[in-house]
């Protein structure tokens, strides 16, 4: 079997052969004349198959049927056969492509002719002209030619809303907006917000302002905008958007005094191409953006939450380092003071009926000396250990020199268990207040604050020993809690920093 080149069975596939029909040509290329069934035997083709395609061959002339001693047979025509019919299929091919090439040629010009056409497209309604503004933003052009008449305040608009959002897209796509209005109040006006508008605004004589609506020149569209009377169109027409074009240049060129007459404006006119926003413009209608964009709000949220998060910490610290403070006060205040008392008073103080006794006396104007001395301590007192796990028994106390007296201890109006006086062996539970055990090995003051039926201090501890240096019982001051918060806010105002 003759083989073919894969490029010849590639025309003849785009010719129209079948696979069927491209086998028997190449058994019949072995030069052969053969009948239908030996054709079958060599091609594994049944005979119906093979007589429909040896039928198209032999009506293009490529293949022949003879009858040779009474049988029919088939063989290729010739090699010039084959050949001819190739030079008619290009021919009849070329024939076609050109009648292709001429229906398309008709098209475009039509298309063209079509196109010379201005295209008129109306809105009308507020949201008519929202839809004609979005529009022009689909346009994709980066710069907008702008006719305004300044006729109201840009406040005073009913698409005031509107326009800042298209703002905030024309600014996103960077589509820059030159304007000429009127030189009126109003216009100059418009013309002092351009920095934060995305825009440049040139100003010529009301007698040279050339419409009395809007009118925009974007690309090949010039769009009349009527907000007032609620209703404007869009005029694509290349000719119309070119002149207008035009006659914004040379008023932009007039205003902006480049030009001495208006032939050089006319010249210039022709020569100008489109304008970038300046650094101020660029910068300044960012930040409008930023400000007015929900990025702005999530921005300054989160700045919120750092700042409050940074001023809890800063007040947090200055607690800390007043409560140090205080600590180290009390600390030495006990640590001074307890080196005052006789531990052989303390012996002769264990029961309710030693108020009598002299040396009560003595400890608790003592005690009251030591708080005079340092008017911030509120109470000052001594406990002795029971023996018990966490359990003392006053000793004495600076407001109990008569025990049974009525005494508003917290100027609160009210006597009340936080008012309560404590006679000599008056038991006390510092299950809550470790720091007071840890006050009989050696000075200490509380890391927090604590609460009992007296209040909230902060408290400090020294021990009372005796002639052997046994703690026989324990020295004691406290201060309000409270005055860490005073004291911080004197230094730190947690408002101001957040500010």
């Amino acid at each position: 079997m003759v083989n073919l080149p894969i490029s010849i069975e590639n025309y003849l596939q785009e010719a129209g052969f079948t696979p069927t029909e491209m086998l028997i040509l190449k058994r019949l290329l072995e030069g052969q004349a053969v009948t239908l069934r030996e054709l079958a035997a060599k091609t594994g083709k049944s005979t119906g198959v093979l007589d429909q395609a040896t039928k198209k061959l032999i009506d293009r002339k490529i293949v022949t049927k003879e009858n040779i001693n009474d049988s029919s047979k088939y063989a290729i025509s010739s090699l010039e056969a084959i050949n001819k019919w190739m030079k008619d299929d290009m021919e009849h091919r070329h024939a076609v492509l050109d009648r292709k090439k001429q229906d398309f040629e008709a098209f475009i010009s039509t298309v063209k002719h079509e196109s010379s056409r201005p295209d008129m497209e109306y809105f009308e309604g507020l949201s008519g002209i929202e839809q004609a503004f979005s529009k022009l933003l689909t346009m994709g052009k980066k710069e907008w030619l702008h006719f305004i008449p300044a006729t109201m305040r840009e406040e005073d608009d009913p698409l005031v809303e509107f326009k800042v959002k298209l703002f905030r897209e024309r600014r996103n796509q960077k589509t820059f907006m030159r304007v000429i209005s009127s030189d009126v109040p109003l216009g100059r006006r418009y013309q002092n917000r351009d920095m934060f508008e995305y825009r440049d605004t040139r100003l010529v004589k009301p007698d040279d302002f050339p419409v009395s609506f809007e009118q925009f020149i974007v690309g090949d569209t010039v769009a009349c905008i009527d907000v007032q009377g609620q209703k404007a169109s869009f005029i694509r027409y290349p000719e119309l958007a070119e002149s207008q074009s035009k006659i914004f240049e040379m008023l932009w060129c007039k205003a902006g005094d480049e030009c001495n007459s208006d032939e050089e404006c006319a010249l210039k006119a022709g020569q100008s191409g489109s304008k970038k926003p300046d650094l101020e413009t660029k910068v300044f209608s960012g930040l409008r953006e930023f400000f007015m964009s929900r990025k702005s709000i999530a921005t300054f949220g989160l700045l919120g939450i750092v700042a409050a998060l940074m001023t809890w910490g800063m007040y947090a610290n200055n607690a800390k380092l007043n409560t140090e403070r205080i600590r180290e006060q009390i600390i030495a205040v006990v640590s001074t003071a307890v080196t005052e008392f006789d531990s052989a008073d303390i012996h002769e103080l264990r029961t309710e009926k030693d108020i009598n006794k002299p040396e009560w006396e003595k400890v608790v104007l003592h005690l009251q000396d030591i708080r005079v001395r340092n008017p911030d301590l509120k109470y000052v007192y001594i406990l002795r250990p029971t023996g018990m796990t966490n359990m003392f028994e006053f000793v004495a106390d600076a407001d109990s020199l008569d025990p049974y007296a009525k005494i508003d201890l917290n100027n609160d109006g009210v006597i009340d268990d936080a008012d309560a006086l404590s006679p000599p062996g008056d038991p006390y539970d510092a299950s809550d207040n470790p720091g007071m055990t840890q006050g009989l090995k050696g000075p200490y003051a509380d890391a927090e604050p604590y609460t009992d039926q007296w209040g909230t201090f902060i408290s400090s501890f020294a021990p009372i020993v005796d002639e052997n240096g046994i703690a026989v019982a324990v020295f004691g001051v406290d201060r309000i809690a409270d005055d860490i918060q005073r004291l911080t806010l004197n230094t730190f105002s947690p408002t101001l920093y957040f500010l």
